[in-house]
């Protein structure tokens, strides 16, 4: 049970608890809202529904009956030394968590610093990408993770198997550096575009999830308010009825009994269906807000590739003017002696640089294209399962919170039903 950490429902009735303590086991459940114990040896304990209720706060229903602000005001007297003792024990355990969740973090992290060093990879032109990087694996939703500097350039060339013997010609060098720097600074554009965007929709998810807290909140109160009226006035009206002895009289009062049964169930029904109708409203809104967060940031680093594909396309371009020179040069022997000898065996083949020049410009733009759909498919994908998410677990609650008020109004008839 250690990973159901939404649960919101325990039924555990007639089973073989017998010490109450054991059921302390659920406080680790914070969403737990609705336990169902009866039935257990531990029932014994005459008192077990203030433990309960002292235990849980957050808790609504015990076996099926909603747990009232009397209860709770006598159960957090009565265990209040014993309720701050835990309170801080928790918190002590809480904190060496975070301790132990930041010592993790710290590890991830000379984990992804060793990676670079042993790869030799240039730490000054990176520094500023393992910090956002770290960051960026933590949220694992800005989809811009190694774009910074010069990480795609350098991804582009890693795989050439004839670019070391191309760059040792000359011009080629000044070439490539131009090159890169272009490459460096779109792609530092791109980055520093990407975490802008990236905290843009988490301020926009954050404010989505605080309405929906607040909605649902409110409505928890409204229900609650009604409740506990409804509480009050039925057991004035219970135990009335019970000190009636003409039969027609109670038939009456018990009649009406049912009435107000069903009434509070409507009227929590139509608190419900209100409630769904404003987060359909809401997700609704914030499904069209975020789709054009996601549809702008698509667009933009789309254009931000097509300018690296542009980038490419002009070295290529300018890779095969030097090639033509350099073939020149070695075809009329002219400065032969100035060229590096894998240079002279490369270049005495006019179709073997040509061709080699050609997969290499085709695979850069492959890398490229690859980069720009992992980034536009994982941004839209992010988008599409946080939708879906938010769209089942609003179900989840209102099928939950229907199922709960059937089934209060289900034992309101059957306490009804055992005083007649």
């Amino acid at each position: 049970m250690d990973t159901l950490e939404n649960l919101t429902h325990f039924f555990i009735s007639n089973n073989l608890i017998g010490q109450l303590d054991n059921v302390l086991y659920l406080r680790k459940f914070k969403n737990l809202a609705a336990v169902n114990l009866f039935g257990n040896p531990f029932l014994n304990e005459g008192d077990y529904r203030f433990f309960i209720a002292a235990y849980f706060p957050k808790l609504m229903f015990l076996d099926s009956r909603i747990l009232d602000q009397k209860t709770r005001k006598e159960a957090s007297i009565k265990y209040h030394y014993v309720l701050e003792k835990m309170r801080l024990e928790e918190l002590e355990l809480h904190q060496a968590d975070e301790a132990r969740q930041r010592h993790e973090a710290e590890l991830k992290l000379h984990r992804v610093l060793s990676f670079f060093c042993e790869s030799s990879v240039d730490l000054y032109t990176y520094s500023l990408t393992l910090m956002f990087s770290f960051l960026l694996f933590l949220v694992q939703d800005a989809f811009v993770e190694f774009l910074n500097g010069s990480s795609l350039f350098k991804n582009m060339f890693k795989d050439d198997p004839k670019a070391q013997t191309l760059h040792c010609a000359p011009g080629v060098d000044s070439l490539i550096q131009t090159f890169e720097h272009q490459m460096g600074e779109l792609c530092t554009q791109l980055f520093e575009m990407g975490l802008a965007e990236h905290k843009r929709r988490e301020t926009e998810v954050k404010s989505f999830f605080s309405c929906q807290e607040k909605a649902v909140t409110d409505c928890q109160e409204k229900a609650s308010q009604m409740l506990a009226k409804f509480n009050h006035e039925h057991k004035e009206r219970t135990e009335e009825f019970q000190q009636l002895s003409d039969p027609e009289v109670r038939k009456v009062k018990i009649d009406h009994c049912n009435d107000e049964i069903n009434r509070l169930c409507k009227n929590l029904m139509t608190l419900e269906f209100q409630l769904v109708s404003e987060m359909e409203e809401k997700i609704k809104t914030f499904d069209s807000s975020v789709s054009d967060m996601v549809r702008h940031f698509s667009e933009t680093a789309q254009g931000m590739f097509s300018h690296c594909r542009h980038l490419e396309d002009d070295y290529y371009q300018k890779m095969q003017k030097v090639a033509a020179e350099i073939l020149q040069t070695v075809a009329i022997d002219t400065r032969k002696e100035d060229l590096p000898d894998n240079v002279i065996m490369l270049f005495e083949n006019r179709d073997a640089v040509m061709d080699a020049l050609a997969t290499a410009h085709d695979n850069h733009l492959l890398k490229i294209n690859d980069r720009e759909t992992q980034l536009t498919t994982g941004i839209r994908a992010w988008k599409e399962a946080l939708i879906k998410g938010i769209q089942d677990e609003e179900l989840k609650r209102n099928r939950t919170n229907i199922s709960d008020i059937h089934r209060y109004m289900d034992n309101l008839r059957e306490q009804l039903e055992e005083l007649i």
